[in-house]
């Protein structure tokens, strides 16, 4: 009986109002393992997750392309800026210009504006299709 008493919490050794802890010491030294501010990315507009655990995320993107306001393949004489979209696998780094539906694409795996249908195509494809894993930080 004795040993089932020492395990027993006796009711005055239970401590009630939170101020009587005491805070651990704070053996913390300011600069020595502080986290490294990470740099803002931009969120995905779209993810999907593959075979293997990886995601595949599409972005907006901004770049310069000499295709008209029409599309594909439209062109005009000079380039200007738009607000288009890109896709990459976390798993394998495969992107729009390496596994974009029509192969190895001409524009470095760039989508126009209009063609948000065909980026969300293209990725979802790649993830039913892709076993990569998600990568894994080692110590």
């Amino acid at each position: 009986m004795q040993l089932l008493d020492l395990f027993r919490r006796r009711q005055e050794d239970t401590v009630t109002d939170s101020r009587d802890i005491d805070p651990m010491p704070a053996d913390y030294v300011p600069g020595d393992g502080e986290p490294e501010p990470v740099p803002d990315a931009p969120l995905p507009l779209i993810r999907f997750l593959t075979m293997g655990g990886a995601t595949v995320e599409v972005h907006a993107s901004r770049f310069s392309t000499r295709y008209s306001w029409k599309g594909r393949p439209y062109v005009n004489d000079t380039a200007h800026e738009v607000d288009g979209f890109r896709w990459e696998c976390g798993g394998c780094a495969a992107t729009g210009a390496t596994d974009g539906s029509n192969g190895p694409r001409w524009d470095y795996g760039r989508y126009l504006p209009d063609e948000r249908d065909l980026v969300r195509a293209d990725a979802n494809d790649h993830a039913t299709r892709c076993r990569a894993m998600a990568p894994t930080a080692l110590d």
